[in-house]
């Protein structure tokens, strides 16, 4: 078991926050697309972000990126 607090800082000092906030962002992502009914009782909900990846400037483009691919694979399936 690792706490999460160290786990945290261990990321940071290898400099791998990006990554895990990028892998978080796709993740939850796809929950949504293959869980409609349960993101439907959802009224909203926060993803925590470092600062490495809030200063990173091609975020916003990747969190767009994911929500339209999401969006798409959803409309190809319905």
């Amino acid at each position: 078991h690792v706490d999460i607090s160290d786990f945290i800082h261990a990321a940071e000092s290898f400099e791998k926050m990006q990554l895990i906030d990028r892998w978080v962002i796709k993740n939850i992502m796809e929950w949504m697309q293959h869980s409609p009914e349960k993101v439907s009782l959802i009224s909203s909900f926060g993803i925590n972000l470092s600062s490495a990846s809030l200063n990173d400037e091609t975020l916003l483009y990747y969190i767009f990126e994911n929500f339209v691919n999401v969006c798409l694979r959803a409309r190809d399936t319905q």
